[in-house]
């Protein structure tokens, strides 16, 4: 999809930004990485169910499969405190709760309220767009790109991803879906994205266009 260094980078470079709108998306973006949360997941945050301990954060999340459960999720602190997704986390909902004194973590900054869906993908495209991610590229792209580059890594682990990004142990959407591979000096390969039939792992066959545009809409909806 696109390098996640391109991220990576900017959240090392804003962090030292005091702007109310930048903390929030440095937490949201970096949380979506390193947790593989897509943005109804992200919505769903509470900042009563989110835990702080020393190494860790813990929160809970609506997961976004049949009968709506709620999971447990578990963000470990990175050794990179520029772009540590604890740090972030910590440091906006030190805000919130000074500014907003509300139950969820993300607020329109506008408003100065609970932000819906559409305002937290507004605020995740944002970014991709300062970074110069093609606007080809949507909200959507980056749990493809986490995906992706856990693929890429020497002896990727599909039992380690899947369950990283809360699928079925039998399920092979990561492999077939959300990764592309293998990927070799292109920064941008959305037109193998955009290809008719998903990607397989060698000597697969590809899944019907049918089943294709399930996990589409899917990942698409409101």
């Amino acid at each position: 999809m696109w390098d996640l260094t391109i991220i990576t980078k900017w959240a090392e470079s804003t962090y030292d930004a005091k702007d109310t709108r930048i903390l929030q998306r440095r937490a949201l973006i970096l949380t979506m990485i390193f947790c593989a949360l897509n943005p109804a997941e992200l919505e769903r945050m509470k900042s009563e169910t989110s835990k702080f301990k020393d190494n860790f954060v813990q929160t809970q999340v609506q997961a976004k499969i049949s009968g709506g459960e709620t999971v447990k999720v578990i963000i470990n602190k990175h050794p990179n405190l520029r772009f540590d997704t604890v740090a972030a986390l910590q440091r906006w909902m030190v805000n919130t709760k000074t500014t907003f004194k509300d139950e969820y973590v993300w607020f329109d900054i506008e408003e100065g309220w609970i932000v819906n869906l559409q305002k937290i993908k507004e605020e995740l495209v944002a970014v991709l767009r300062e970074n110069g991610i093609p606007d080809t590229f949507t909200v959507y792209s980056i749990r493809y790109a986490v995906i992706t580059h856990f693929a890429r890594l020497q002896d990727a682990d599909w039992k380690a991803i899947k369950a990283y990004a809360r699928w079925a142990p039998g399920s092979r959407e990561a492999q077939e879906y959300f990764s592309v591979l293998p990927v070799q000096d292109t920064k941008w390969i959305l037109e193998v994205i955009g290809s008719p039939g998903p990607l397989a792992e060698k000597g697969d066959k590809s899944e019907k266009d049918s089943e294709r545009k399930d996990i589409i809409n899917e990942e698409t909806e409101s």
